[in-house]
């Protein structure tokens, strides 16, 4: 019976003392989860102005190319301008989609804009044979531009870095004129189709939306205007045939937002 006492004493004092001693022992702390990066995935929709800039410069076409050798025009085949600058402000939108697989992205995108972009030169040599004491002005003006591009990038969780490319379309009038008598004027607008290649940055603001900065080059390289060959009007001629360079620099920035905004934020896990 004594023993058995003792026993039982034994038990209950090492029954009340195990919890004090589980107290005691230090407990591992939960890892923390891993940060959330922010997903660029998805399409979006958006507006930008800016600025832009560029050259363009005229130049004369062999006259056999119309027949035209018993005309005796000695200038065709020449330079009408040296290179000239143009400038002029730009605004417009942009639509796109693109998929994020880890830190790269794969995107395409679309943009369309008006611009006031022109410049223009004294010709190089003496106005019209039929006039020849008259000086002539001859002027390339950009209306509006697009642009279909790839868009390949970089994130860095809110930061994505990028670079495009594909083509581009701007519609271009080229003006013939007297600085003397401003009726005398030839106008002949046209579509030019060239390439263009860019890069820039984007930054996610929050619900939805992100600012965007980019910088383009655009090259439409040589364009005939003024073409008998065309319908470009009455003003068609061999004097005013000529073709035109043009080459564009662009700068913009602007903000875009996600068309799936209000839903649930998607958010890729990072892995260690």
């Amino acid at each position: 019976m004594r023993k058995l006492l003792l026993g039982s004493v034994a038990l209950f004092a090492l029954s009340a003392g195990s919890p004090a001693v589980a107290a005691d022992m230090p407990v591992k702390a939960r890892p923390a989860p891993p940060p959330a990066v922010y997903s660029w995935s998805g399409c979006y929709g958006g507006g930008f102005v800016g600025y832009g800039w560029g050259t363009s410069q005229h130049r004369s076409v062999d006259p056999r190319t119309f027949g035209l050798e018993s005309d005796g025009i000695a200038t065709l085949g020449r330079d009408i301008t040296d290179s000239f600058d143009m400038s002029g402000a730009l605004g417009g939108f942009n639509v796109g989609c693109q998929a994020q697989f880890g830190w790269w992205l794969i995107g395409i995108e679309g943009d369309g804009a008006v611009t006031n972009k022109d410049g223009q030169a004294f010709n190089l040599f003496i106005g019209h044979p039929h006039n020849p004491d008259r000086f002539f002005v001859s002027q390339t003006t950009e209306r509006w531009m697009a642009t279909a591009r790839l868009r390949l990038g970089y994130a860095a969780d809110k930061w994505l870095f990028f670079i495009s490319g594909g083509g581009a379309w701007s519609g271009v009038e080229a003006t013939v004129w007297d600085p003397l008598i401003p009726a005398v004027t030839a106008h002949h607008k046209r579509t030019l189709s060239g390439w263009t290649v860019g890069a820039g940055w984007e930054y996610a603001l929050g619900y939805g939306w992100s600012w965007k900065s980019e910088f383009l080059y655009i090259d439409y390289g040589w364009s005939r205007f003024f073409d008998p060959a065309e319908t470009c009007g009455p003003t068609c001629d061999a004097f005013l045939t000529r073709e035109v360079n043009l080459k564009n620099y662009v700068f913009r920035t602007g903000l875009n937002w996600r068309f799936d905004w209000g839903k649930a934020p998607v958010a890729v896990m990072a892995k260690y």
